[in-house]
């Protein structure tokens, strides 16, 4: 006895010892929190609930921390950004997301930030990339600027040969290259520059055989199957289908060999080296992962039905009279004997009713489900009713049909819900919604079938990221009467409601439906997809950056990272004058 008394008094003084030491770390964790001091807090609150495992207050007010501390770094990080300190920004925004990785604003404003730093480095690692895939000679990256001019007409093997030593390249020439006589000048140009140029002017084309020998030939399909190098390349996608890439990518360019592997979902395409690089470049634009959203849905169906009952009514509505020992039988001279004791009259009885009842029923459905960006998310909360169906078939060949055969149909008695999302780049969402709820009015007889009932609703909703969208007053309301009483007392002005009972039944039945979505992770588009770029002419492919006109000087920008010449210009002159 003294035992287990004792035993029982240590559990109870660990027991408050251990409160004691919780609701100590929690008032610490309090006083940390005010001060900004998220990291110790959160271990003051961990701490606690450690002494304290089943508290769900505890964990309410640690969730409520992690979106406080992950809130107030992310505002530090937009400050920071203004200020222009953008790696201390960058470093505020993860701090934010490791309070709470669903952040959508802080993992948003990351991304732009990392993106932007990036931007410089992009054109350079497009330049590294050209030179890497197309392979051409080192003087296409030389910035010198050259002066070449000839006053009168000159051949045009010899006017290559002047731009070739002034380049420090071996030109050569196909064997069916026609010679010409022309006037040209070229002032302020690279040699790449030039090349191009002048192939463009008088129709021919080159080709690089090596890093020191091009050759120039005629412009002439022949030829460009003859010299052209062909390159193959196996292109993998993971967001989209290879076969919806092919048909893109055919209708922009047209490779030499294009064939589909739908067992790796990819491509293998084979082409010249400067169409691969762009074909590969295209690629990457189409092939992004898609956005994801969350869908929370909320169904409210009240069902009240109201029934009012009041008046005098009788047991039955007849009276009857009987002579005692009818049922054994009597003779015809026993009927001359009868009295008054011997018949028998049945009077219905008044009944006072006073009767009210109110039933109040309610069926709250909250699914909340995750799909990707216009893809369907269907989801159906009910059950399957067999509703019978007969048929009727001849009992013999040739005969009529009168022979009845029931069948069964397992039909869906609930809510059914279509959502079909699509994300905006300005993080808004419109949900194509269609909405059924199928109820049983009915629910019939051995001959008769059951009767369902239906009400939906079709529409498309734009909201914002986490706004709801409410759709109401589907209701649906039944009212019935009735009344029974004493013939032509019933009816009497005064008396009626002495002699008669009246029932009322009022039923109604509305349905609240809201939605929220919830952008999870936005469409995988960088700021670079949304560039434009050069891509040369239909003879020759180019890779440049696009920039739009200055509308402060009204001057154009000059495009700098331009691929294959990179590096800034230089002052010196090369003259070639003859």
């Amino acid at each position: 006895m003294k035992r287990s008394f004792f035993v029982t008094c240590m559990i109870i003084l660990l027991a408050l010892l251990s409160g004691a030491c919780a609701r100590s770390h929690i008032r610490r964790a309090e006083d940390l929190k005010k001060n900004k001091s998220y990291e110790e807090a959160l271990a003051h609150y961990f701490k606690a609930l450690k002494a304290n495992p089943r508290s769900i207050n505890l964990k309410i007010d640690i969730d409520q921390l992690l979106k406080e501390a992950s809130t107030y770094y992310f505002y530090s990080g937009r400050e920071q950004e203004k200020a222009g300190h953008k790696e201390t920004a960058v470093l505020f925004y993860r701090k934010a997301l490791e309070f709470d990785p669903g952040n959508n604003e802080a993992s948003r404003a990351l991304a732009v930030l990392m993106e932007s730093g990036k931007e410089k480095e992009s054109l350079e690692a497009i330049k590294k990339e050209t030179d890497i895939n197309i392979g051409l000679p080192g003087i296409f990256k030389n910035p010198e600027r050259i002066d070449l001019g000839f006053k009168n007409k000159t051949g045009l093997k010899k006017i290559f040969a002047v731009l070739g030593q002034a380049g420090k390249v071996n030109i050569l020439f196909s064997p069916g290259f026609r010679d010409s006589k022309v006037t040209i000048s070229l002032v302020q140009t690279t040699f790449y520059e030039a090349l191009e140029s002048m192939c463009l002017i008088f129709n021919c084309k080159y080709y690089v055989l090596d890093s020191n020998n091009i050759i120039i030939t005629r412009a002439t399909p022949g030829n460009e199957k003859k010299f052209k190098k062909l390159l193959i390349k196996n292109l993998y996608f993971s967001n989209i289908e290879a076969q919806e890439a092919k048909q893109i990518l055919e209708s922009q360019f047209k490779p030499e060999k294009m064939i589909l592997n739908n067992r790796t979902n990819s491509l293998i395409v084979t082409d010249s080296p400067e169409n691969i690089f762009f074909i590969e470049k295209v690629a990457r634009f189409i092939d992004k992962r898609k956005g994801e959203v969350e869908i929370e849905v909320e169904i409210i169906e009240v069902d009240k039905t109201k029934l009012d009952e009041f008046g005098a009514g009788l047991t039955f509505y007849n009276m009857g009279m009987e002579v005692e020992g009818v049922s054994a039988g009597k003779r015809l001279n026993d009927l001359y004997y009868l009295g008054s004791d011997d018949i028998k009259v049945t009077l219905p009885n008044v009944v006072w009713k006073f009767f009210s009842s109110i039933t109040d029923s309610k069926i709250l459905a909250q699914p909340k489900v995750r799909g990707l960006d216009r893809e369907k998310i269907d989801i159906k909360l009910g059950e399957k009713r067999p509703i019978p169906r007969t048929t009727f078939v001849p009992v013999s060949s040739g005969g009529l049909n009168q022979q009845p055969i029931t069948s069964y149909d397992m039909t869906d008695v609930g809510i059914s819900i279509v959502v079909t999302p699509t994300i905006h780049h300005n993080r808004e969402v419109t949900l194509e919604l269609k909405f059924e709820l199928t109820y049983v009015t009915n629910s019939g007889s051995t001959f008769v079938p059951p009767t369902l009932g239906s009400r939906k609703v079709s529409t498309v909703l734009r909201l914002r990221d986490g706004e709801t969208g409410i759709i109401a007053g589907l209701r649906r309301g039944r009212s019935t009467g009735s009344s029974d009483g004493i013939p032509f007392l019933n009816r009497l002005p005064i008396i009626k409601n002495i002699f008669s009972s009246r029932n009322k039944t009022d039923e109604r039945t509305d349905i609240l439906l809201s939605i929220t979505p919830r952008v999870l992770r936005m469409p995988a588009i960088t700021r670079s997809d949304m560039e434009a770029y050069f891509i040369g002419t239909g003879e020759k492919r180019d890779f440049r950056k696009w920039k739009k006109e200055s509308k402060s000087s009204g001057k154009k920008t000059k495009n700098k990272g331009s691929a294959p010449p990179t590096g800034k210009p230089s002052k010196k002159k090369n003259k070639s004058e003859v």
